[in-house]
């Protein structure tokens, strides 16, 4: 019963997410968040050379640990911190560069 009450947790964080919040996330998640007027499968954006500062970067933590660790890395160069909303199924990260 917990995995089923995170899963729709985590369906409801994506589904609420409001559609003007430009969203980065690993492929499976982005059917959730289809309706945004940015979104962006974290496989085809580079965010070492993106002009985007993303509202959200949400990765499925169901992926391979290699995969997860190298999207990690990757977020933490480019300023992007863990944000409270993440649980078990999902590790949400938000930008933390300050202009």
């Amino acid at each position: 019963a917990y995995h089923k009450d995170v899963y729709i947790e985590t369906k409801a964080f994506l589904v609420g997410i409001d559609s003007d919040k430009k969203v980065c996330a690993t492929g499976y998640l982005t059917t959730y968040l289809a309706n945004r007027e940015v979104l962006y499968d974290f496989d085809f954006i580079n965010l070492d050379t993106t002009d985007i500062e993303f509202d959200y970067v949400i990765i499925d933590m169901r992926l391979p640990e290699d995969r997860i660790l190298r999207y990690q890395v990757k977020l933490a160069r480019n300023g992007y911190v863990i944000s409270e909303l993440s649980n078990d199924f999902i590790t949400v990260y938000v930008n933390n560069n300050t202009d």
